[in-house]
């Protein structure tokens, strides 16, 4: 019983070696694996220090270095390298996890920037798949050029370096490559047994939009996958806090963050668009939006997949925009006495009002 208790903890994970790690400070240490296509899956020492750790009485997050995306020699679409990379999973689970399985709290197969546009490596298949996403997203090259600004005979003649030179176009790399990595992400995770726990973290101190950010995060492939993140101005649900801040759902740090306990439940809540938002201008009115709101309370961001799930104990949901099928649940929340407050359009609830209405409550000045 005591051993179960250690494993469902709220996760306190040092970063570092072991030896180094402060006494009594944390409940998990992280030991990395080097797992990439030149590594001889020589992990002797790691398997020593492993021994230390759960003498000690604590719990291992494995951080297994498959070198993604960046360090990746060839494509995501070469098969060879799929494989060796499957081979590196199978000698993991055959060796270490297979020995330290009930001390273990999870398998760590991502680390890096949130902007994994900047590392990306291109070939014909991912601009193929590029340009499928393109035909997906846009009625026409009419439609895109309306949107984004650029130029466009054919989307099916879109390659990566007509957009990394406009805001708007890295703004879809963002999507594409984000789409992509879960992808990767899940085909790696299905050879995972289904006790262990996968891990990514990111980094997200390179993008600017809040906006961006959540909704680069709200990928339905992260509801099986327990994420960290680094630098977020914003809370996201559910995520660990890496290496600074201190999330109530714990940490991956090699300094101790003591335990945050959640705060008092905020009144307000906004409502992030499942649509992907790229245009430049549409972010930055979003963007003055978040910082009208959080100026004048605390807030709680919320994602449209689950937000019958989150919405409690929010007595105010501020909306922007929203898919069809989410128009019923935000009728759910007004029956259950919850206010909706559009910000730009009305959103066509029956019981919603117009912003410049709620101001008259006094809780936000006139010169929105």
């Amino acid at each position: 019983m005591e051993q179960e208790t250690k494993k469902t903890a709220i996760p306190q994970v040092f970063d570092g070696h072991f030896s180094d790690m402060p006494q009594d400070a944390f409940n998990t240490v992280k030991i990395t694996l080097s797992a990439k296509l030149d590594s001889p899956l020589d992990w002797t020492a790691q398997k020593k220090e492993a021994q230390k750790v759960v003498d000690k009485g604590l719990n291992i997050l494995w951080d297994l270095d498959l070198g993604l995306f960046g360090d990746l020699p060839l494509p995501l679409s070469d098969t060879t390298q799929y494989k060796s990379l499957h081979l590196a999973l199978d000698h993991f689970f055959e060796t270490l996890w297979s020995e330290f399985e009930d001390h273990t709290i999870g398998c760590l197969i991502f680390k890096g920037s949130l902007d994994l546009m900047t590392k990306w490596i291109w070939d014909s298949e991912q601009t193929l798949m590029l340009r499928n996403k393109f035909l997906e997203w846009f009625s026409d090259a009419q439609a895109f050029h309306n949107l984004s600004g650029l130029p466009c005979k054919s989307l099916s003649n879109v390659v990566p370096d007509n957009l990394i030179h406009s805001e708007y176009g890295q703004n879809l790399l963002r999507f594409f490559c984000m789409e992509q990595a879960v992808d990767y992400f899940e085909v790696l995770v299905s050879q995972f047994p289904s006790v262990l726990l996968p891990y990514v973290l990111f980094n997200a101190g390179h993008i600017k939009s809040r906006l961006h950010i959540y909704q680069l995060l709200d990928h339905e492939g992260f509801d099986f996958i327990q994420i960290g993140v680094k630098k977020s101005p914003i809370c996201i649900p559910h995520a660990l806090s890496w290496g600074c801040g201190g999330y109530p759902n714990g940490f991956i740090s090699d300094t101790f963050l003591p335990y945050q306990r959640p705060a008092a439940s905020p009144a307000l809540g906004i409502v992030v668009p499942s649509k992907r938002i790229c245009d430049p201008k549409e972010i930055a009115f979003y963007e003055t939006i978040f910082d009208l709101i959080e100026s004048k309370d605390s807030v709680r961001y919320l994602s449209e997949r689950h937000l019958a799930v989150n919405w409690e104990g929010l007595d105010v949901l501020f909306i922007l925009e929203v898919d069809e099928w989410t128009k019923r649940k935000l009728e759910g929340f007004c029956a259950a006495g919850g206010e909706i407050v559009y910000l730009k359009d009305p959103v066509g609830i029956t019981q919603e009002i117009a912003f410049k209405e709620y101001k008259k409550s006094g809780k936000f000045n006139d010169n929105f």
